[in-house]
């Protein structure tokens, strides 16, 4: 039991580390980007641990790319962080208001896929 606990606990670190270390691509559409961090979490979940919400939301903030560094400070100036899905709203909301400018080829359909 005690070899299983402790493969468990390195998984929970290295999924936890891999949360850390996600960061947003130049031109990378949101939904990919914030599918990442969901992915990991439900990870997390399925070896029995858990990361707050508010976490979440702020480790996505800080790996965005630097092209959403106003929305960041936005967000983050709040006082109040938003939920996860609150966030997931927000961002997808932000990436149509950014259009073809910000060279996003994502087409509402495709949102609603990974939705």
């Amino acid at each position: 039991m005690a070899l299983y606990q402790g493969s468990s606990d390195a998984e929970k670190l290295s999924l936890k580390d891999k949360l850390r270390n996600i960061q947003m691509s130049k031109g990378e559409p949101i939904i990919m980007y914030l599918s990442k961090f969901t992915q990991v979490w439900d990870q997390l979940v399925g070896v029995g641990d858990t990361i707050a919400d508010k976490d979440l939301v702020s480790l996505a903030l800080m790996g965005l790319h630097k092209s959403w560094e106003n929305f960041q400070d936005i967000v983050s100036g709040k006082e109040n962080l938003p939920n996860w899905e609150r966030l997931w709203g927000d961002c997808v909301q932000e990436e149509i208001r950014r259009g073809p400018r910000a060279g996003i080829s994502v087409k509402i359909e495709d949102e609603e896929n990974f939705a």
